[in-house]
């Protein structure tokens, strides 16, 4: 029974364990930071990237560990990695937003797949291709802060009359969050239609 509570295995599922929480908190992190610098509205953050990858790892080490062969049946353990892979595709589809022509969530959604992905390398023993996922993973996420200069493109936006009182504090907010503090804002006011 003793055994049964500490297998030989346990430092490794430990570490995997580990190391999944930390890459999914460094991805989660990022995100907070993201949506405290440049969103008003909050979306997926620390908790939820952190849980996310945990949680893929922590199924994909019952899916290793928890059912043993018996005699000469074996079991497949790409199952579990498919239902994660349709369970967080699932969290990720209700994140997503479309307002009119304006998609929201979208990064969300990927993100939290690709952490769900990295979750299930890690419960694999995959740990530099986990690793190397990670850094790609967080490159692409901060990747307007890392590089600012690579995001030089003109913001034009189009405002009705009754919302320009509100929209000039939300332009600046965003251009500076880009690395790019606007240089002039342009005001036409044009006739009603």
């Amino acid at each position: 029974m003793f055994a049964q509570l500490f297998p030989d295995t346990l430092s490794e599922v430990l570490l995997r364990l580990f190391l999944a929480f930390l890459a999914g908190g460094i991805m989660g992190f990022e995100r907070e930071r993201y949506f405290r610098e440049v969103n008003e509205q909050r979306g997926a953050g620390f908790r939820t990237y952190t849980l996310t990858c945990f949680g893929s790892c922590l199924f994909g080490l019952a899916s290793i560990y928890g059912f043993p062969a018996i005699g000469s049946m074996m079991h497949d353990t790409g199952r579990v990695a498919a239902q994660v892979v349709a369970g967080v595709g699932f969290l990720g589809a209700g994140s997503i937003l479309k307002n009119g022509s304006q998609i929201k969530g979208l990064t969300t959604a990927a993100g939290m797949w690709t952490a769900s992905a990295i979750g299930l390398m890690l419960s694999a023993g995959m740990y530099l291709p986990a690793l190397i996922a990670s850094l790609f993973a967080y490159i692409v996420l901060d990747f307007p802060q890392l590089f600012p200069k690579a995001f030089t493109w003109r913001i034009r936006s189009r405002i009705g009359q009754q919302q320009s009182d509100y929209a000039l504090p939300r332009i600046s907010r965003r251009t500076r969050s880009l690395g790019r503090p606007a240089q002039r804002i342009l005001r036409r006011t044009t006739g009603q239609r």
